[in-house]
């Protein structure tokens, strides 16, 4: 595992303690920093590779290779009430891969993606479902996706569902046996075929580049905005048309390396829009076009910095943002994940969990 693995995958282990964080301090509307000792959800027989998604009636969707949920089999996916206890409502006879992202839809209904190993080709491929909101499956919704061969590996992640219906997704193949492998952005209909008045957004092809989406998101105007680190350790926001093509009226931001890691590497691992359309980044970096923000910043909406958002220096040597959630009264929660520098070993305080205000001072009132 070279090191740049081994940060992502920090990052990654940085996340899920955001995410568990997130449901009890959300559940409050982020006005204590408290944990909700009566949120009570068991999951055994883990396999790895999930997450959850929040409903917005405050229930959560849990996805990933686990086999029990408070001790019912419950395979790939399952539904908590607010408290954690089970949702029996809810059951997905139809879930029989690996689910890798899930979205909600305004109409509730419920979009799973993932992947489908197959013993006998000894490969996996993309799968895609649609789900009513009991977790039955959506029959309107029919998967693009063909049946697993010999030569191809696929994978399929869901970003985004359009107030069109329309979904985003984000694909990768690779020859069996090969190093080679390609990465795109797509859009479906929202019958489950290509979009082809959709231009796809290339994320890579070949095999020296691997570049990893970290977030794709629709403005309120429709266009296209994605996070991505490209394996050389450079993080890059961009936005799209709606149609796919590039925006050239967005100023990419250019970061500035964190010098205390290896390789002076940047990264965006998040990024979430206000309703004024600016945006908040998180991740790893000392500078954003040459103004000095060390791992969290604010750009206005054509991407140039926002002077008037001033971060409190609080993040440590090498001390990477994993998560950024902008609130509704305007506050800011991040997470940060431990802190990888030379020489070693790191000095930061490892995972924390941070609420700034709007002004990017820091809430005294939250604990990290």
């Amino acid at each position: 595992m070279n090191s740049y693995q081994t940060i992502c995958r920090r990052f990654f282990v940085a996340a899920q303690l955001f995410l568990l964080t997130f449901v009890s301090i959300n559940a409050a509307q982020a006005q204590s920093s408290g944990v909700d000792l009566s949120f009570n959800a068991v999951i055994s027989k883990d396999a790895g590779g999930g997450g959850f998604t929040l409903q917005p009636d405050g229930k959560i969707l849990v996805f990933g290779g686990f086999q029990v949920v408070n001790g019912v089999v419950k395979n790939y996916i399952a539904r908590l009430n607010a408290d954690g206890s089970l949702d029996n409502s809810f059951d997905c006879t139809a879930c029989d891969f690996s689910i890798g992202s899930v979205v909600v839809q305004p109409d509730e209904k419920i979009v799973v993606a993932g992947s489908f190993y197959s013993a006998v080709t000894n490969t996996s491929v993309a799968r895609i479902k649609r789900l009513n909101a009991d977790g039955s499956l959506d029959g309107s919704f029919a998967s693009p996706f063909g049946e697993p061969s010999a030569q191809v590996n696929s994978f399929v992640r869901v970003w985004a569902v359009q107030p069109d219906g329309k979904v985003l997704i984000e694909t990768t193949s690779r020859s069996a046996g090969s190093a080679a492998s390609s990465k795109g952005i797509y859009r479906l209909n929202a019958n489950g075929s290509f979009d082809n008045t959709f231009t796809t957004i290339n994320i890579f092809q070949g095999i020296l580049s691997r570049d990893s989406v970290s977030k794709v998101a629709v403005t309120t105007d429709g266009k296209i905005l994605i996070s991505r680190n490209n394996s050389n350790g450079r993080g890059f926001l961009s936005r799209y048309n709606s149609d796919g093509t590039s925006d050239m009226t967005f100023e990419s931001p250019i970061l500035t390396g964190d010098y205390d890691v290896i390789n002076n590497f940047s990264a965006i691992n998040d990024f979430d829009i206000q309703p004024d359309g600016k945006i908040v980044i998180g991740g790893l970096f000392t500078a954003v076009n040459s103004v000095s923000r060390r791992n969290v910043a604010r750009l206005m909406p054509a991407g140039n910095v926002d002077l008037s958002f001033v971060p409190a220096n609080v993040f440590m040597r090498g001390e990477p943002v994993d998560q950024t959630k902008v609130l509704s009264n305007g506050q800011i929660l991040f997470s940060t994940g431990t802190g990888f520098t030379t020489p070693f070993p790191p000095p930061s305080p490892g995972n924390r969990f941070l609420r700034f205000n709007a002004d990017g001072s820091l809430d005294n009132t939250s604990a990290g």
